[in-house]
This record gives structure tokens, sequence and C-alpha cells, in this order.
């Protein structure tokens, strides 16, 4: 038996990803391999006209956002669906943790905070090493994460409690400092990498990429990409210094 799954083809015109995809129904055809019509859709990107694409006389939806690999890909290349789902689905997690964990007497602060790292932030912070996030979007996040560690403390806006010292009385960073922290890991594990390595020259790339002009609209990945590449390297080195 044969299966695939997670498959993703990528072109930069119309006429290549037909080709790559009667190319892809061809070879699934061989291993006797079924391509679902309804999951499968196409996106692009800064395009002039909807693409038309088609398998076996059937044509593709064409959408606005899909999800790959577990995270939310959009056409403007913006980050917005994808943090919403982000903090969505860390916000259910902490809502199945409430009577359990949260409220849970017999369990220590230190337990508490172990469970939220493990299962909350996780999923807040999925995929969060290659973000290209605006300061907005970052301090949506870090405003969800102080929210729910004032739920486990139990500490309101009434008692007058100050961010830093939530985040001391939690031992816990801010998502700002997390990550900057996961994209340095992250950037060490891509420049080990041989340098025929794909994902290492797709990232190097990205980061060396031209000055965009300032008309550009403001998701521009690979000039975002490199600015924060560059703040991040550039605090790393300020702090050994």
């Amino acid at each position: 038996m044969l299966f695939a799954d997670d498959a993703a083809l990528v072109s930069h015109t119309n006429d290549g990803l037909q080709r790559l995809m009667d190319q892809f129904a061809y070879a699934c055809k061989e291993f006797a391999l079924t391509i679902s019509i309804k999951k499968t859709e196409v996106m692009t990107q800064d395009a002039p006209i909807p693409p038309t694409i088609s398998v076996n006389d059937s044509r593709l939806e064409t959408v606005d956002n899909f999800r790959y690999l577990g995270s939310i890909i959009s056409s403007n290349v913006s980050l917005d669906a994808e943090i919403n789902a982000r903090i969505g689905n860390a916000a259910a997690v902490m809502s199945k943790l409430q009577n359990r964990v949260w409220e849970n007497k017999k369990l220590t602060l230190n337990t508490k905070m172990k469970v939220y790292q493990a299962c909350v932030l996780s999923t807040l912070l999925y995929g969060s090493e290659t973000w290209t996030t605006l300061a907005k979007q970052e301090k949506k996040v870090n405003v969800f994460h102080v929210r729910c560690l004032r739920k486990i403390l139990g500490i309101t806006w009434e008692d007058k409690v100050t961010n830093s010292e939530v985040l001391s009385k939690a031992k816990l960073s801010t998502i700002f400092a997390m990550l900057s922290e996961r994209r340095l890991r992250w950037l060490g594990h891509v420049q080990r990498m041989e340098k025929v390595v794909s994902q290492r020259t797709s990232c190097i790339d990205s980061w060396n990429v031209a000055p965009v002009p300032e008309a550009a609209p403001i998701y521009v990945t690979g000039s975002r990409v490199r600015e924060i590449f560059s703040q991040q390297t550039s605090t790393s080195t300020a702090g050994r210094s």
C-alpha cells in the first residue's frame, strides 16, 4: 500500500504548475494512488489573474489560505491567520486544563508552569522559528501569554500587578524573548547544515534578498526575514559582549 500526504507543488507560472500537476497525477496513477480533488487546493501570490489548475479535467479550487504541515499559509504572506489560529488552539488547551490543572490546589506552581510550557506554549509557538512577524503581531501573542499566566496565578487586573511581576512570579520570559531564542536556535541549525542542503540554501537566499522598493506591500517575506535575522543576531552579539 502506498500513501502520499502533505505534498506541495510550487511554480512561478500557471503553465508550470499545470505541468507539475499533470506529472504528479501521472505518477500517482502509476502507483494506483488517487488524488482527492476536494482536499487539493491552489493558492497564488501576486498573480494578476486567478490560476486555472485542473486534475483529470476537474478544476481545483483557488483559496486565500490553506493549512500545510500544521501551519496556515496565506496568499498575502500575512501571518495574521496563522497567529489567530495559534492563539485559538492554545486558548482551547487552556480551557481543557482549567479544572484539572490550573484550579487544582494539590499541584504546585512549578508543576503548573511545566504543564503550561509543555501544552499551551508548545501549541502557541508551533513553527514560530520561521515566523516573519510584525511588532503588533508579536505583541498580540505576548498579551495572550501574560493573560494565561495571570489566570494560572490567580492574578486579576484589579490586583494592580504589572506584567513584569507576573512573568517574574511565573519564572517565564516574554514572548518576544522566546521568539528571539527560537529563531537563533533554528538559524544555528540551518547555518550548521551542509551547503548543498536545500533548506539552508532557501534560508540564506531569503536572508540575502535585494532591498525592497518603498512602494512594495507591507508583507514582503524576504525583506522581513532579513530584517528579523539581522535584529536577532545583533541582539545576541550585544548580549555576549
